[in-house]
């Protein structure tokens, strides 16, 4: 007896496997050396029975199957786990084990085989709500959802998708979900509140990790469209204001005699002081600095005072020395 049946499948695939069952006799040539005979295989005719599949652990794949021109198929429905599942990676192992209808006409025999069994495919989707308008600084609820391939008995016996999904806000990871299922549904899902950032369009990714069963997958990029936040009565929240430089500090011009003065106590005024002065706009009062050019205008007056000065008394002079000679 031989089996046929498929190197690997993916997790779900229906799982064909057939029991060959076919009879020979030995014929021992009657001229040679009966210490040495010389076997001789020979097909007879179809043998009648029947074939009992089971798994690695002798467990009963469902009942005998009758075996039909030399040929008995399993069903694959009855290719389930102990608790009813379809196999798992890394595979499943099938044993067939010949009874025949008459054993003083054929001989029992046995046979063996191994599926290879991958990991089902999945495909991921991302989506994302909000009960407000997408403004910087606000929430949305994403939800990631992946959908199991399903198997060929649809989601009977089929395994639920675990693991975790990673989210990927303007390509940074910005949470992490576990999967949970629903019953009855294809697919699996994991939830997130992620918080906008800056106005613009962004970007937002949902990565699934895998599981044991199922394979990982990734979506493709969901576009979240950020406008600039507001404030209470709906106008937009104007940027920080940049801090203004200090005022000026210049140092104050040098007193002079003419500036300066006493207080009613003896003390030094106003004019005296030779500290920097702050100069701003507010700070400017009536007395505000003598320029330069009142001085020159001022010595110049001054100076020709004195000149006057000088020849009205030499004149005066001269004519007292006329008056005593």
């Amino acid at each position: 007896m031989s089996l046929s049946a498929p190197g690997e499948v993916a997790y779900g695939a229906s799982i064909a496997v057939s029991a060959r069952v076919v009879a020979a006799v030995e014929d021992a040539d009657s001229s040679a050396d009966p210490a040495d005979p010389v076997a001789t295989v020979a097909p007879v005719a179809p043998v009648s029975g029947t074939v009992q599949f089971s798994d690695s652990g002798g467990r009963a794949l469902g009942d005998p199957v009758i075996v039909v021109d030399g040929q008995a198929v399993l069903d694959p429905a009855a290719l389930r786990t102990s608790g009813g599942g379809l196999p798992t990676a890394p595979g499943v192992t099938v044993r067939a084990e010949f009874l025949p209808a008459d054993e003083s006409e054929f001989a029992p025999s046995s046979a063996e085989t191994t599926v290879a069994i991958r990991q089902g495919s999945t495909s991921t989707a991302v989506e994302f709500t909000s009960d407000r308008s997408l403004q910087a600084g606000r929430s949305i609820s994403a939800t990631a959802i992946v959908t199991r391939s399903a198997g060929s008995s649809g989601l009977d016996g089929m395994a639920d998708a675990t693991g975790t999904v990673e989210f990927y806000y303007d390509g940074a990871l910005v949470s992490t979900a576990t999967v949970f299922s629903v019953p009855g549904d294809a697919r699996a899902y994991a939830l997130s509140d992620i918080t906008l950032g800056g106005a613009g369009d962004r970007s937002l990714v949902a990565v699934y990790s895998g599981d044991a069963v199922f394979a990982a997958s990734t979506s493709g990029t969901a576009i979240v469209s950020v406008s600039p936040a507001t404030d209470s009565a709906g106008g937009a929240i104007a940027p920080p204001v940049a801090p203004q430089p200090a005022p000026i500090a210049a140092p104050a011009p040098a007193s002079t005699g003419a500036a300066s003065g006493s207080g009613a106590d003896g003390g030094s005024g106003a004019g005296e002081s030779g500290g920097p002065v702050t100069v701003d706009a507010d700070s400017v009062s009536e007395q505000t600095f003598i320029a330069p050019g009142f001085w020159l205008v001022f010595m110049a007056i001054f100076a020709g005072m004195l000149l006057v000065a000088s020849s009205a008394a030499l004149v005066v002079t001269q004519l007292r020395l006329r008056r005593t000679r």
